[in-house]
């Protein structure tokens, strides 16, 4: 599936959180604006948001990553065309033309009809 860019987004994280399937993570804050992220640190100190629906809760602060992940945010610009890999609590993972990848807001992009 692909998409254009109705509002540009510039990511603020420019240095992404990275982890593994079967990584211990720290939980912290929910994300008000984004329902389903977690604040989450890694063994090594690493911070980022991550989507709650890839980690299984291991008590009230920590969980188990279920899947690897890569937290990078794609900057994108007005009209830029996208195609959609994945989408998980209101952010889609995607590629630009020049084959780079990350997570964008939904809320930032409109659906085409042309099919990948």
């Amino acid at each position: 599936m692909r998409c254009i860019v109705v509002k540009s987004h510039i990511s603020k994280f420019p240095h992404p959180l990275r982890f593994r399937a079967g990584d211990r993570l720290q939980l912290g804050r929910r994300d008000d604006s984004h329902p389903g992220w977690v604040w989450v640190t890694d063994t090594a100190g690493n911070s980022g948001w991550a989507p709650e629906l890839i980690l299984t809760p291991l008590g009230e602060d920590t969980a188990l990553a279920s899947e690897d992940y890569d937290a990078t945010e794609l900057n994108t610009s007005l009209g830029e065309e996208l195609i959609i890999s994945r989408e998980l609590a209101g952010w889609y993972w995607v590629r630009n033309q020049a084959g780079s990848g990350g997570w964008v807001p939904v809320e930032t992009t409109s659906k085409t009809a042309n099919q990948v």
